[in-house]
């Protein structure tokens, strides 16, 4: 028999476009966070052990998809670049993990409602 220690209900949480498309997703939320903490993107990929490219492809398609703009760059160069979240962008990932951290509890709730599976 599985005791309830051993028994564990996951859920990923992302968000699409009307056309199925995703645009946020707990990996880019992480980033946009970095970002918002950074104000780089390069400083943000380094923190989360991924490359440059990969953490701009998100950004892009972040950019793209969303019906406003999330994230604000600067083209580097000798002054360096930078980023920044719009408003809707810090709103965006506030709500995000908010939102995650109550599908936690409810997970919580779920397991404990298995004790003898």
């Amino acid at each position: 028999m599985v005791k309830n220690n051993s028994l564990r209900f996951r859920s990923k949480i992302w968000l699409e476009s009307e056309d199925g498309d995703v645009i946020f997703s707990y990996g880019k939320m992480k980033l946009l966070k970095e970002i918002d903490i950074n104000g780089s993107i390069s400083k943000a990929a380094n923190n989360m052990n991924i490359s440059f490219r990969k953490a701009w492809s998100m950004v892009k398609t972040i950019n793209e998809r969303s019906k406003k703009t999330i994230v604000i760059t600067k083209t580097g160069g000798k002054g360096g670049g930078g980023a920044e979240l719009t408003k809707e962008g810090k709103e965006i990932i506030k709500t995000y993990f908010e939102i995650n951290s109550q599908v936690e509890n409810l997970l919580k709730m779920m397991e404990n409602a298995f004790p003898d599976v």
